[in-house]
């Protein structure tokens, strides 16, 4: 009974957010967030445009068009009802749950993983995006896929997770173009750590991962050329970085711009997930090197890079927040003896879901 208590634990949390999920549905309570009417749109032109094939691919410059590819297979399924369409968030919602589970398990164990996909979900942007109809959570479910796979395919030791990490990465890029930020830093430690177990001197790859990265890339690329072979996929990306958001401040050197993301970071995670991650951060420092620096990567260079695009919206750093939740779990798994821990995680849960049913 025991191997099998996280499974029913990952079953529980998903029953848990689809039972409370189709409860606002059929409320009628549709939550819009950000440019969730110009997605409404996109969609509906999508299925009744005349030129489909087309429009499949090129309905709006600015947003690749994957997104809107699954909830069209959700509009068909539910016979067409708009309504389905804000289930979308909460597809990608499962994925993020088993992506952010898998690589704790990676990492740590079953107990790791378990922790750290229950704090990411009750992040109170992970939680609301999931009823909205925004790119946003499908961008962080996405993000912790692609570095799943890389995690799974031993440093591209095994062809079938580096086939993976190619379709997950290709359909990333048709899900945000921006989702390589999030992978460069956790790939180049994963294979470092890989060198480094070998205790090998030499080149950095052998011969079968550089055949295996190849696969990858060239799967990548090929799913991805369906939206970027065109120059105004570029053109829309280079444009959209001078656009103004949250912050009218003129200088990108400015205290406004650089420290935007570290003080949103309360509005993502919640100041119970504030506080836990400030106070994680002393344990975190203990971990394995490649622990930190793969967790650590995966939040700083995208954050380094966000700071200096003129561009901000708080949502953009969605995709490392499921970094955030690991390090706490991480965190909380140092703590000893046993029953400190085990009262520390559940007290992290409780508050956690206090705040859920406050805002949600």
């Amino acid at each position: 009974m025991r191997k099998y208590i996280y499974k029913f634990g990952l079953t529980l949390l998903i029953t848990f957010h689809l039972v409370n999920i189709f409860n606002w549905l059929n409320l009628h309570v549709w939550p819009v967030g950000k440019d969730c009417f110009r997605h409404l749109y996109n969609v509906s032109y999508m299925l009744n445009s005349e030129h489909i094939w087309k429009n499949l691919l090129f309905v709006d410059m600015d947003y690749p068009p994957f997104y809107y590819w699954t909830a069209m297979v959700l509009m068909k399924i539910f016979s067409g009802s708009y309504q389905a369409v804000f289930l979308n968030s909460t597809l990608f919602l499962m994925f993020l749950i088993l992506a952010t589970y898998g690589i704790g398990k990676k990492l740590k164990n079953k107990q790791v993983a378990f922790l750290a996909a229950c704090i990411c979900v009750l992040f109170p942007s992970v939680y609301k995006g999931s009823i909205q109809f925004n790119l946003e959570l499908s961008s962080a479910a996405m993000t912790s896929l692609i570095i799943y796979n890389i995690l799974a395919s031993d440093a591209f030791n095994d062809r079938f997770y580096s086939f993976l990490v190619g379709v997950t990465l290709g359909f990333g890029l048709l899900t945000r173009a921006f989702i390589p930020l999030f992978i460069i830093g956790p790939t180049i430690f994963i294979l470092f750590d890989f060198k480094r177990k070998q205790h090998e001197s030499g080149r950095l790859l052998k011969k079968q991962q550089l055949i295996n990265i190849a696969i990858a890339f060239c799967v990548s690329i090929g799913i991805g050329f369906i939206f970027y072979h065109t120059p105004e996929a570029f053109t829309s990306i280079v444009q959209r970085t001078s656009y103004e958001g949250k912050i009218a401040e003129t200088s990108i050197f400015s205290k406004t711009h650089l420290l935007f993301y570290a003080r949103s970071l309360p509005e993502q995670i919640g100041i119970w997930g504030t506080i836990a991650f400030l106070i994680s951060f002393y344990g975190f420092l203990k971990m394995p090197l490649f622990i930190k620096q793969l967790l650590i990567s995966w939040i700083l260079l995208p954050y380094v890079v966000l700071s200096f695009i003129f561009l901000k919206h708080t949502e953009y750093t969605m995709p490392y927040l499921p970094a955030v939740a690991l390090i706490i779990a991480l965190t909380i798994d140092k703590i000893k003896p046993e029953l400190i821990k085990k009262s520390v995680a559940t007290l992290v849960i409780v508050i956690g879901f206090c705040q859920y049913f406050k805002n949600f």
